[in-house]
């Protein structure tokens, strides 16, 4: 209700409804800001995950590479079957490196 002289008159009840629905949004933000942060904090710990996944296939990688590399100086008599999973290795990195594009 307005009355005169400026502002507004409200009764007790329009009050008490103003505080809860002003409570009610403070917890809606709460509950949207904490999940937003816990989205966040997840995302960067599937990135670190990322990084250390492409670390330990390029070690992998290396060590594959470096024993092809003694595998091609041995006698015939002393080779081994050549190791298979050299295209996993680079497929699987291809495959996490395509991710990030």
């Amino acid at each position: 209700m307005y009355r005169y002289g400026g502002g507004y008159e409200y009764s007790a009840g329009a009050v008490v409804l103003i505080i809860i629905l002003w409570i009610i949004g403070i917890a809606v933000w709460f509950y949207l800001n904490r999940a937003s942060v816990r989205a966040n904090r997840q995302i960067e710990l599937l990135e670190s995950i990322d990084k250390k996944m492409n670390a330990i296939i390029d070690l992998e990688i290396g060590k594959m590479s470096s024993m092809k590399g003694s595998y091609d100086s041995c006698s015939e008599e002393s080779k081994t079957p050549e190791p298979t999973n050299i295209p996993i290795a680079e497929t699987l990195k291809e495959h996490f490196l395509n991710k990030k594009k």
